[in-house]
């Protein structure tokens, strides 16, 4: 994103340059020193609008409203029998919303095509939503977002429109 010119006041020209310095002085900071103002940016935005993160373990059945399965290990770490996160998953956490729904939310460096293809298996078959984002609070332009969510909670933010769309429905296909 580019603020044009006469958007860039003297305290953000200031602010740049701060962060030029810091990077120049110190490799690599003046990145981290962004990431983490826009790390606590987009928590601050998450709190104002209701949703926490909670501190329990961040198994992907929660968000289907089952329990974690074989005492707090994972097959993929730990070699238990539940499959409590989505493949690809970093720096993984449950969210919850205002209304009382439970939000998977992963935040990796990237996605390689074979655990993408192996996320969308997943979601499939485990009946959820998934939505891969630019907007992740760990380390905000170097990783990105991934969302997973089920019951109720399947489409949130999207029109009607949209929802019949996903739906598949022929009317709004001919639009």
């Amino acid at each position: 994103m580019r603020i044009p010119p006469s958007g860039r006041t003297e305290k953000f020209k200031k602010a740049i340059a701060a962060l030029i310095e810091l990077e120049q002085s110190e490799s690599g900071m003046g990145s981290y020193a962004c990431g983490e103002f826009l790390s606590q940016n987009n928590e601050k935005i998450l709190k104002n609008r209701g949703i926490k993160k909670l501190s329990s373990h961040p198994c992907i059945r929660r968000i289907l409203k089952k329990r974690h399965l074989s005492g707090g290990k994972s097959a993929w770490i730990g070699g238990g029998t539940c499959k409590c996160y989505l493949p690809g998953s970093d720096h993984t956490d449950l969210w919850k919303t205002p209304e009382g729904n439970i939000i998977y939310v992963t935040q990796p460096y990237g996605i390689d095509w074979e655990n993408l293809r192996a996320l969308v298996k997943m979601g499939e078959e485990m009946g959820l939503a998934i939505s891969i984002g630019a907007e992740s609070t760990w380390f905000p332009g170097r990783t990105i977002i991934i969302k997973a969510r089920g019951g109720e909670d399947k489409m949130p933010n999207l029109s009607e429109k949209q929802k019949s769309v996903r739906l598949g429905k022929e009317e709004d296909k001919k639009t």
